[in-house]
């Protein structure tokens, strides 16, 4: 609503408070003026203003009217009947001044209101009045109007879009606004009431007649809770105009608990937070302009916009991200996973969270940690319409692979994709970032593109239907220490190498997986070496987590003659291997039919080498879908 439309419906009330007062003085009832004022108000505003309580004037040098329950109708189009009701309006004018021409107010005092601001579905608003007479304005221009002090107490302003189908409410419990001269600063005070949160809002307008005009007013004010720090320095105009705010915007999050009367709740992973940033715009979009945004060591910068006309808010720009730890985030979900003994965690998917705001964004981030890995130079068209996420464009760097691919969400249907490509992926690297035994070094190509439905990983992993594949040619097998592990277990089922040599050539990796329905069927498994070829076959049920392989060792010589299959059963995180008993019983006479191996043994089973034995067979198309 224009702030100067309620200055004119004051003055329309002050002037009839003047005649009231020489009424007064005429021993005449201020409730024969009842009629009066609600026409001017009618006048004013265009629509039907009740005034259903008493009217009293209080006799002094600054005579006072307080006129009771006071209504003003809503515009045609809105469902609800009243814009505005106020328990309380009262006027206090100083008397001499009038002498000259001039009103000086006192006090205005709105008590108990309950004020809606609503835009329609049309993007209309009810704050845009149409006056049917110039009653108003001129009683307005008929005399120099002065404001020492505007008090707001106990009021209720609820924001309502039809469009976007959302309504959000403040309460001015009391707010105080003084200035001795329209040309003086104007000096703000008082505490708001968010969702049960209180804050404080404290500082300096320029001036009282920039506003009553309408025009941009130099602001300076601080909104602070407990939580949370707003400083305002810049133009503030029109309420609900497009051109409201033009400010700078310095924003300091003391806790997570800061946010949550906006309905955001971070729960306990972000301390504090700060953000600067250029801010204009009004009712129908914001601008953030040269934004950053400091939290937990990391820096995010970019520049966004928020359309607020739609159903949803969306938020369109681009954003980088210096740096984002999200194993710090997901530590709590971490440990919970670890307690519960399992892979995929069973913990329900935020997939409501993107109901929540509709986003098109250039997002990019130097680096993101996750699962103890490192990601580098992430980027992405991140695009998020009615629950309906899209990750295009999709390029990060892990452990010397550069990867690129796709990624998607929906909410509706609770449906999840992921498709990614590593060129390069340095396998020693990535078994010491996740502190596992690097006895394998080389680079590696792997392709994953799967898809699934659930409401959590566990759901989904159990739904999951795709493909995948690891190729590795010319890379590198540490067996000294694989010797050491399994112990004298190696000298019974051969060694990879032959004596005396510490590590060998790994010819060729190859392995393929075709998942249905949560069941992940090996298609290839070939551990090529100068010494042996280890093929496999099998499942992988991702639903229960648990696994049934057989790896099978081919000797090319004499060091594998004493080989046999080994079986993979047991689960993902605890696996059992065990040789085959039928097998190892035509070797050993059932010697060791009961042994059981570690899974260091399958690595002990195989050498990795030069690219024209297996992974060329591997690669041919009748042999192996790998690569479709």
């Amino acid at each position: 609503m224009r702030l100067r439309t309620f200055v004119k419906l004051a003055a329309v009330v002050v002037v009839i408070a003047v005649g009231a007062v020489i009424g007064f003085l005429s021993q005449l009832d201020p409730n024969d003026y009842r009629d009066d004022i609600a026409i001017a108000l009618q006048d004013a505003t265009g629509r039907t203003v009740t005034l259903g309580g008493a009217l009293t004037l209080e006799k002094s040098l600054t005579p006072t009217l307080v006129i009771q329950d006071v209504s003003i109708a809503n515009a045609a189009w809105s469902k609800t009947a009243d814009m505005a009701s106020i328990k309380s309006l009262e006027v206090e004018v100083e008397l001499l001044p009038l002498l000259t021409g001039s009103i000086v107010v006192n006090r205005l005092v709105l008590d108990g209101g309950k004020i809606l601001l609503e835009t329609g579905g049309d993007g209309q608003a009810n704050w845009k009045f149409e006056s049917t007479t110039s009653h108003a304005a001129s009683s307005s221009q008929a005399h120099q109007l002065a404001f020492k002090a505007v008090s707001i107490k106990n009021t209720q302003i609820t924001f309502h879009s039809q469009a976007a189908d959302r309504e959000e409410s403040l309460t001015v419990t009391d707010l105080e606004l003084k200035a001795e001269h329209p040309s003086d600063p104007l000096e703000v005070s008082g505490s708001l009431d968010l969702n049960g949160t209180t804050f404080t809002l404290n500082g300096t307008l320029k001036t009282l007649a920039s506003l009553i005009e309408g025009k941009t007013t130099e602001s300076d004010l601080t909104l602070e809770s407990d939580g949370l720090k707003v400083e305002i320095n810049g133009g503030l105009g029109e309420p609900g105009s497009e051109g409201f705010f033009a400010v700078i915007l310095d924003v300091d999050l003391k806790s997570s608990d800061g946010l949550a009367p906006f309905g955001i709740d971070l729960g306990n992973h972000l301390d504090s937070a700060k953000l600067t940033t250029k801010f204009d715009g009004g009712a129908g979009a914001l601008h953030f302009k040269d934004l950053v945004a400091t939290a937990d060591a990391s820096t995010l910068k970019g520049d966004v916009r928020l359309d607020l006309t739609s159903g949803l808010t969306l938020v369109s720009g681009s954003l980088s991200l210096d740096k984002l730890d999200l194993d710090a985030i997901t530590k709590s979900a971490d440990d919970a996973v670890e307690a519960a003994n399992r892979v995929f965690p069973e913990t329900s998917l935020p997939f409501d969270s993107l109901k929540l705001i509709d986003l098109k964004l250039t997002l990019k981030i130097g680096e993101f940690k996750a699962q103890e890995l490192t990601f580098t130079d992430l980027s992405s068209d991140v695009a998020l319409q009615s629950g309906s996420l899209t990750l295009d464009g999709l390029s990060f760097n892990v452990s010397g692979a550069s990867v690129s691919g796709k990624a998607s969400a929906d909410a509706a249907t609770q449906a999840a994709a992921l498709s990614l490509k590593f060129d390069d992926l340095e396998m020693g690297d990535l078994l010491k970032t996740l502190q596992a035994p690097d006895r394998l070094s080389g680079k590696a190509d792997v392709i994953l593109d799967v898809s699934g439905t659930g409401a959590s990983l566990a759901a989904i992993a159990g739904r999951l239907d795709g493909k995948a594949s690891v190729i590795m040619e010319n890379g590198k097998l540490d067996a000294h220490e694989l010797d050491l592990l399994v112990g004298g277990v190696a000298t019974i089922i051969g060694s990879l190498f032959s004596k005396g040599v510490d590590s060998g050539d790994l010819y060729c990796l190859a392995l393929g997986w075709d998942i249905k329905a949560g069941v992940a069927s090996q298609t290839v498994m070939l551990i090529d070496t100068k010494y042996s070829t280890v093929t496999g076959s099998g499942e992988i049920y991702l639903g229960k987590e648990t696994v049934d392989l057989k790896v099978v060792p081919h000797s090319k010589g004499v060091t594998l003659n004493l080989a046999v299959p080994i079986h993979v059963r047991g689960t993902l995180l605890h696996p059992t291997f065990t040789p085959d008993e039928g097998a190892l019983a035509l070797h050993l006479g059932g010697l060791l039919g009961a042994t059981l191996f570690p899974p260091a043994m399958l690595l002990s089973l195989g050498d990795l080498g030069s690219g024209d034995t297996g992974c060329t067979d591997a690669n041919q198309p009748e042999k192996s879908d790998l690569l479709q």
